[in-house]
């Protein structure tokens, strides 16, 4: 479906945060530039919603919208069983810009993952540029796809997306360049079954054409499994195909993170060494292993956007043996295990733990199931102020105190930027008596 096949149609936007929001300003733009008829736009969300320009349905039967009409264009995080009823009159943002730019013959990068998906694509666009092709960034990292029909020049540059597995699964068509960086288990609360949730990441490249290349990294058989429904040609990529020390980025799984990245422009014609070039010129990105500061001689570093366990794994693989203390716990959707992750804090020998709600109770009791040949200490905290500075309080001069919670973030927070803000925040308010004081308690 493209955005001439909305004119002068009964349209729903169902949700309206960022990406509704685009959505509605682009049919607006189209019908002005195309001369046609604009399309009914309505708005139904389950929250309320004011000063918009057409008739908003909100509140817990807000879904009964789609049955009055043409067309439904369902925001990512929106999804309901009803919606299989209708999927003849449901499209998405994302296949709206998708069929736009196969129309044009635009370059698409699509990059999806469990983790490393928002280091991977920022990395490609970051090589592209560098390389001299004009290219865009867009997608779940934060900038809505559908906002390059805003402007007439977008598709004639590399669009580059991230992809989410709530964007993957009526995934229409898929990209030029389709990458998967990761596969653990993940979003269940909202596929219901391992199963779905693979399947939204095998829709990127089933969806591939004949012509298309689909990039996966040799060492996961998951990946393997999911880049193998495309039709297209098929790339491997390791982590040891890019040098130690290659890059600014810390660990081994962003070596594959940057293989990923360097096999992905190569596909586009990028010479190696204009990608190695530009490799060492890439910084981490917020909320990815980034360094806060050095408050009281501790290194403290935010990892919010680690939400599962296997992602704190990962970060204290990095860091070691340099992590003193961990803060670590967030949202229990239900499904996650930290046993795995119990092993790692003791095997990396950090020596203290400290555990916000709700997850962090689990994670406590794993380590209690441990054999813990090291001690590690773990203290509970109520809130990310109280969090920081039993940290700081406990962590030695020299040490790393690492945010990596391994749980989302939506019992506390807003989202991972907002967890990210608050632990920036209370670092930058400390104060000698406050860590004094909770070591007294402690």
């Amino acid at each position: 479906m493209r955005l001439r096949d909305l004119a002068g149609r009964r349209v729903c936007l169902l949700g309206f945060g960022r990406e509704g929001s685009a959505t509605l300003e682009v049919l607006q733009r189209a019908a002005v530039l195309q001369g046609e008829a604009a399309p009914r736009v309505s708005i139904a969300d389950r929250q309320p919603i004011a000063d918009v320009p057409c008739p908003v349905l909100s509140g817990p039967d807000y879904l009964r919208a789609i049955e009055d009409h043409d067309v439904v264009i369902r925001s990512p995080g929106v999804w309901d069983p009803r919606l299989e009823l209708v999927a003849h009159k449901v499209t998405t943002p994302t296949n709206l810009l998708l069929a736009e730019a196969a129309q044009r013959g635009t370059t698409v990068v699509g990059v999806t993952g469990t983790k490393g998906k928002s280091t991977t694509s920022s990395l490609i666009h970051h090589l592209l540029v560098a390389a001299g092709r004009p290219a865009r960034l867009l997608g779940n990292i934060g900038v809505p796809a559908i906002t390059a029909l805003l402007d007439p020049e977008a598709l004639s540059e590399v669009l580059v997306l991230e992809l989410s597995s709530f964007q993957l699964h009526d995934l229409e068509r898929g990209p030029t360049v389709g990458v998967i960086t990761s596969f653990f288990d993940e979003h269940l609360d909202y596929h219901g079954t391992a199963a779905r949730y693979e399947a939204a990441k095998a829709r990127l490249f089933a969806r591939q054409r004949a012509g298309d290349h689909a990039l996966f990294d040799a060492e996961s058989a998951a990946c393997r499994r999911i880049a193998a429904h495309s039709p297209g040609v098929q790339v491997e990529y390791r982590a040891a195909d890019v040098p130690d020390g290659a890059t600014r980025l810390r660990g081994q799984h962003n070596r594959g993170n940057a293989a990923a990245a360097c096999a992905a422009v190569a596909v586009l014609g990028v010479p190696p060494a204009a990608t190695r070039a530009a490799l060492s010129g890439f910084a981490p990105l917020q909320h990815r292993l980034a360094t806060v500061g050095g408050q009281r001689g501790v290194t403290w570093i935010d990892d919010s956007l680690a939400t599962i366990p296997e992602a704190v794994i990962a970060a204290l693989d990095s860091l070691a043996p340099d992590v003193g203390t961990l803060i670590v716990g967030g949202h229990d959707r239900g499904f996650y295990r930290f046993d795995a992750l119990a092993e790692a804090i003791v095997g990396h020998r950090v020596g203290v733990v400290v555990t916000l709600p709700t997850t962090g109770t689990q994670v406590s009791a794993a380590l209690e199931r441990c054999p813990r040949p090291h001690a590690t200490r773990a203290f509970p905290a109520g809130s990310m102020e109280e969090a920081v500075r039993i940290a700081a309080a406990h962590t030695q001069p020299g040490r790393i105190a690492l945010l990596s919670p391994g749980a989302p973030s939506h019992n506390m927070f807003r989202d991972y930027r907002d967890r990210s803000a608050a632990f920036r925040r209370c670092i930058e308010q400390l104060d000698e008596s406050g860590a004094d004081a909770v070591a007294t308690q402690s």
